[in-house]
């Protein structure tokens, strides 16, 4: 995605967000609302689900409504065939849930490849991310927290991005609430 400028800039197309809002990945942004073990985070041109840490999933546009998914599979033990019955393309709301549907049977290989290989500071991250933006105690926080691990491309790295939120009711500002 660039900008008027010509500059490359993060974020997602218009049908992307629609998609994501009230489209058919709109159960998959429903669940990450659900689920504290959860994060999603947007990049540009595609979206990141995380799992303690590590990406569970990540839906990268193609074209309009038509979506990647992809999952790393050097956290998949030797005998798993589980990526196999999951689709590469998505396109249906039908195609996410079978995603959705295969996430527990993931985290659980996820699970086992963070025992042999802690992340201590992506986890702390995300579980940082969750308190801060949607736990009890989000309303009373001055900051949203947008992006974890964002790199400008210029060799800056920062481990989290926020917004402050001057406004007297956070209620109302909460960015999560426009999907």
């Amino acid at each position: 995605m660039s900008s008027a400028n010509g500059k490359e800039s993060r974020g997602l197309s218009s049908k992307f967000i629609e998609d994501l809002g009230k489209g058919h990945l709109s159960s998959l942004v429903d669940l990450v609302k659900r689920d504290s073990s959860l994060s999603l985070e947007m990049r540009n041109g595609y979206i990141n689900v995380y799992y303690r840490g590590g990406n569970l999933l990540r839906l990268e546009e193609i074209k309009e409504h038509v979506y990647s998914a992809f999952f790393d599979k050097n956290y998949l033990s030797s005998n798993s065939s589980i990526l196999n019955e999951l689709p590469h393309e998505i396109h249906s709301a039908s195609e996410v849930d079978r995603w959705r549907a295969n996430f527990p049977a993931l985290k659980v290989e996820m699970d086992q490849w963070f025992s042999n290989n802690p992340k201590a500071e992506r986890e702390f991250q995300q579980i940082v991310v969750w308190e801060n933006n949607d736990s009890s105690i989000a309303n009373y926080t001055d900051y949203f927290i947008v992006d974890i691990e964002y790199d400008n491309k210029r060799g800056g790295r920062f481990n989290m991005v926020a917004i402050r939120n001057f406004s007297a009711s956070l209620t109302s500002s909460r960015l999560h609430d426009y999907f």
